[in-house]
């Protein structure tokens, strides 16, 4: 039996009902954040622009788009949906994929899933899509930063999950994945381009829609290469299925407070540690310097950013805004956040290094240090375990005062009150009514 077969026969033969409790109330919150992180995405200009596209590329149908209501076709509505969730860079990840599962797999799954599913059955199914997704992109064997967008993956843990909510058979599924995985986005410019903040960013929500197309392809007899993960030069067969159905990858995502890339909240959190401790003169400073692991220096870090894309891609930016602002600049950081003066300032002053000891803890962590320079003083933080990661979680009071800060500025601050509501006490129709409440939030109006 080939790994993909293996994935296959996990997907749909799961047993519903039988996820662990603690992991059933993580996909919850990892719902919640979700809609709450695409709700303030759906105000950006990516995004409206996807809003408009998507008809276009996908076509008209009966499904409504999130913050708009207009009827499209699934795949139109999760291509709008997920780059909402993911342009940001709030979205949830996780350090063994180095990627982002939930703006993909949980846009789809809302989506795709029948108006009469069940609750569990929709849970079940995002689990199972993330517990693919993750294992596929924790299976490769070496990664570059030529590899590391979330899109080459995503897709995989889509198809995954709506095969199982369609009822496809194992060898149905199985080639499902294998096309998915075939299929999805390459995304070979992330790894040398210098110009990061455009819309594409990882491509999740092309690669959803292409995860989509897979199952669509395989219901119908197309067929995949099912012996794409046995090959040991492209994947590590034995990890992507050891443990799996009992020990899940899926629960241990990170949740993210800031709008940026994950490679720059240790330093963030370093500088507000540090301010919450100090007095430091923002005038007098005359040197930031940082020490990350060598992926990060790959980034745009751009120092004057163009875009709020761009912005998120910046280490010397962010780092600077976090000296002069409030930890709520980063929930979102938005167009009106950019070309501050004092952030440029200091951004100019950021020297960025290689740390020894930091490069060797990643991708399993994302450390960094920061070392912030007046000219009488110099203060220094090191922070292993940024904010939200397993080993330093939110807590569900810190995720719903996140979500709380989004929607507020999104225009919709009873979001996070509804979908709370739904999740407590689900019901029959639990599917019909969260995905009414984020086509009909006021955001779009």
């Amino acid at each position: 039996m080939t790994h993909a077969a293996r994935l296959a026969d996990f997907a749909i033969g799961f047993p519903g009902g039988s996820l662990p409790t603690q992991l059933a109330t993580t996909v919850n919150r990892y719902i919640l954040d979700i809609a709450a992180v695409a709700a303030a995405g759906s105000n950006t200009r990516t995004a409206r622009q996807a809003r408009q596209a998507a008809p276009r590329l996908f076509g008209r149908g009966e499904t409504a788009m999130w913050f708009d209501g207009a009827s499209v076709t699934v795949k139109a509505a999760v291509f709008a949906n997920a780059t909402a969730a993911s342009i940001l860079d709030l979205d949830d990840g996780h350090r063994a994929a180095l990627g982002h599962p939930g703006a993909g797999i949980i846009p789809a799954v809302l989506a795709a899933a029948p108006a009469d599913t069940s609750w569990n059955n929709v849970v079940d199914a995002i689990a199972i899509g993330y517990e693919v997704a993750l294992r596929v992109g924790a299976g490769r064997p070496a990664i570059p930063l030529t590899a590391v967008s979330s899109g080459r993956w995503v897709g995989i843990g889509v198809a995954a999950a709506v095969a199982r909510l369609r009822g496809l058979s194992a060898t149905q599924t199985t080639h499902a994945i294998a096309i998915a995985t075939t299929m999805a986005p390459d995304l070979a410019a992330f790894g040398y381009v210098r110009e990061t903040g455009n819309s594409v960013k990882e491509g999740i929500s092309w690669a959803s829609v292409t995860g989509l197309a897979a199952v669509d392809l395989a219901e119908v007899g197309h067929t995949g290469p099912r012996d794409i993960f046995d090959h040991a030069s492209h994947y590590v067969g034995e990890e992507i299925i050891d443990g799996l159905g009992d020990q899940w990858l899926a629960h241990r995502a990170y949740l993210k407070r800031y709008s940026c890339c994950r490679w720059i909240h240790a330093l963030i959190d370093g500088i507000f540690e540090l301010r919450a401790q100090h007095t430091i003169p923002v005038e007098l400073i005359k040197s930031i310097e940082v020490e990350t692991f060598e992926h990060a220096l790959g980034l745009g870090n751009e120092v004057d950013p163009m875009t709020i894309e761009g912005a998120q891609y910046s280490i010397p930016y962010c780092t600077a805004l976090a000296c002069v602002s409030q930890p709520e600049v980063f929930l979102p950081l938005t167009e009106a956040h950019l070309h501050q003066p004092g952030a440029v300032r200091l951004s100019k002053l950021v020297k960025m290094t290689v740390g020894t000891d930091l490069q060797e803890m990643f991708p399993v962590r994302t450390p960094g240090r920061i070392r912030i320079i007046t000219g009488s003083d110099t203060f220094v933080r090191t922070v292993l375990h940024p904010l939200g990661d397993p080993a330093n979680p939110l807590s569900d009071e810190a995720l719903f005062d996140k979500c709380r800060q989004l929607c507020v500025s999104a225009g919709c601050p009873q979001l996070p009150n509804t979908i709370a509501g739904i999740l407590l006490e689900p019901g029959v129709d639990a599917l019909t009514r969260i995905n009414a409440a984020l086509a009909d939030a006021p955001a779009s109006r």
